[in-house]
């Protein structure tokens, strides 16, 4: 019985996982979730994405920091894993919601391009060295996804910070076509086998 127990804790995720979410209305559905299924000790926070508090930590006893509890000095969090869901002018989602076509416009992109970057950049700077961070939108256009991940990139190194743009896994292999209302690359075939278009390298930006 000691053997099994000790291996069903084995199974168990290790860890800290935090969960930011600006509407606490939504909060207590991640705590549900959370229930629901083994997961790692968690933290619900609602805040404000762009300014996410620096967490500290005491220092487990017996490692070389444990002191700082006395001095009252506790070390700074940081994550080795961050994903930015960012909010966004969702026109990805459109074909789910055709209603609300008429209400999107590139005045949208704009208005949540800086909020998007703002979160970004906080997350970098919340970033572990060698941890990875993943940004998402529901969003197709590329105001509110390339131009948002190159102006962080930029900022970041403007910052001091050592960041690398990673490729992507390979079932998400870029596909040799150019997307159209068929699928992601370009072709039914393309978009069957999970191909997935590399994404723009420039754009143009028109007048809201």
């Amino acid at each position: 019985a000691a053997a099994a127990a000790a291996a069903a804790v084995d199974l168990l995720p290790r860890g800290l996982l935090v969960a930011n979410e600006l509407e606490r209305r939504r909060c207590g559905k991640i705590s549900e979730r959370a229930r629901s299924q083994p997961s790692l000790p968690l933290i619900v926070t609602s805040c404000d994405a762009r300014v996410f508090p620096t967490l500290q930590v005491a220092a487990s006893e017996g490692s070389s920091s444990s002191s700082s509890s006395s001095t009252g000095v506790f070390p700074r969090l940081k994550f080795d894993r961050i994903l930015c869901d960012v909010p966004c002018s969702g026109d990805g989602a459109l074909r789910k919601m055709p209603e609300e076509l008429p209400k999107w416009g590139v005045t949208r992109a704009l208005a949540e391009h800086p909020v998007q970057l703002a979160i970004l950049l906080r997350g970098l700077e919340l970033l572990a060295p060698g941890g990875r961070l993943v940004y998402s939108t529901c969003s197709l256009n590329p105001i509110e996804n390339e131009a948002v991940v190159a102006a962080a990139l930029s900022a970041g190194h403007a910052r001091g910070l050592r960041l690398k743009l990673l490729d992507p896994p390979p079932v998400l292999r870029p596909a040799p076509a150019q997307p159209n209302h068929e699928g992601a690359g370009g072709s039914p075939a393309a978009a069957a086998a999970g191909l997935v278009w590399p994404g723009w390298s420039s754009w143009g930006v028109p007048a809201p």
